[in-house]
């Protein structure tokens, strides 16, 4: 969604976790070692850790770019309508304007298949036109998932900036002096040494732990969420007839209640399909519009907005 003002949607937020969780391990790792004597804070560290944390940083965020770009298909689709929203910025001056923002919405052709309606996930301040052609990069993996080679311009141009300041510190920290002396206030090899490195280790690394675990579970959730959801512009539309309804009442979050809708093809293949709502909601002999991967029939979307009485 495109909010005005600003743009809050997190793409990846597995991704998001699993970074804090490296920097968490990261910040975890240099206080132990600090404590246990092998790593002094001086300019010459701070030089070295500041650089390679940005490069990696900067890496983490930019290498999925290019190697979806790497992966996809290059060809040109029509701009069929934009979405406007708008972003704010300051000037030199210190006067905050706001200025219109667009995204484009297009409709391409792939292997025989007709794509229309997807949104393209970059902002520009220029106003697209409608029935105007467009270069684009279509993932190999999922049709649905677009973006155009300005993007990947801008982030190998991001990654060249970020990369030669990163190089900059990491030269700081190799030629400078070890001045800045050391700031330990725990002396290596005591007990008080021993029980800190203990309790950095199990706090910093467990947090660490969590976050990775957790990110990774998400991403595996939402990657599986996102193919099924691909299904409806590329699956096989089948009607499917509902057949019975378990709404569970006992667990209610956010004023709903966990669906199951049973429903059956015309050729008799039976579906489970997974909803949201109130009793009442969705009815035996209701349809609902399933999309089906003809090459894993056992994969398949269900369209619940598509839900429907005979």
């Amino acid at each position: 969604m495109f909010y005005y003002g600003t743009k809050i949607n997190v793409k990846r937020p597995g991704a998001l976790l699993i970074g804090i969780g490296l920097a968490v391990a990261l910040l975890t790792g240099v206080s132990v070692a600090m404590a246990t004597g092998t790593l002094n804070f001086s300019f010459r560290t701070i030089g070295l850790i500041a650089g390679m944390v940005m490069a990696g940083i900067v890496l983490f965020i930019t290498v999925p770019v290019f190697s979806k770009a790497a992966n996809s298909t290059k060809i040109t689709g029509t701009i069929i309508d934009f979405e406007t929203g708008e972003v704010t910025f300051r000037s030199s001056s210190g006067f905050r304007h706001r200025q219109a923002a667009y995204q484009m919405i297009v409709e391409y052709t792939l292997n025989g298949q007709k794509y229309s309606g997807i949104q393209i996930p970059a902002t520009s301040t220029r106003k697209p036109e409608v029935g105007t052609p467009v270069t684009l990069l279509v993932s190999n993996n999922n049709p649905t998932d677009v973006m155009t080679p300005n993007m990947v311009r801008l982030n190998a141009l991001i990654t060249a900036l970020f990369l030669i300041v990163s190089f900059g510190f990491v030269l700081i920290g190799i030629f400078a002096e070890n001045g800045g002396g050391e700031t330990q206030t725990i002396q290596p090899g005591t007990a008080e040494a021993d029980e800190y490195v203990l309790m950095a280790s199990l706090v910093g690394g467990g947090m660490a732990a969590l976050f990775i675990i957790i990110g990774l579970i998400v991403s595996i959730i939402r990657g599986k969420k996102l193919a099924l959801q691909a299904l409806k512009t590329s699956g096989v539309k089948v009607a499917c007839k509902i057949t019975d309804v378990y709404v569970n009442e006992s667990v209610i979050l956010n004023g709903v209640h966990p669906i199951r809708i049973t429903c059956v093809e015309p050729n008799g293949t039976q579906r489970i399909v997974k909803a949201k709502g109130g009793v009442g909601d969705f009815n035996v002999d209701g349809v609902i519009d399933i999309f089906v991967n003809p090459l894993k029939p056992e994969k398949f979307y269900g369209d619940i907005e598509s839900y429907r009485t005979l």
